[in-house]
């Protein structure tokens, strides 16, 4: 947060040499939104894989039983 907060104040100071605020500010959202979809998008595959993994552990367990496993 206490870096977004130095980057907006160069944006602010017009005597520093950085980028136009029109370019700037939607390269940091654009950089903030990117890293929560990449946190969601690794959420999603964990998910997916211990859903996996407890299909795989019902299936064991099923024919274990000698149940049918036509549904699914």
């Amino acid at each position: 947060m206490k870096q977004h907060i130095l980057r907006l104040e160069q944006i602010a100071d017009h005597s520093s040499s950085s980028p136009s605020p029109r370019l700037t500010i939607p390269t940091l959202v654009n950089t903030d939104l990117q890293t929560q979809a990449d946190k969601i998008e690794l959420s999603i595959k964990d998910t997916n894989n211990h859903l996996s993994e407890i299909y795989a552990s019902i299936t064991t367990l099923a024919k274990s039983f000698g149940a049918p496993l036509s549904e699914q």
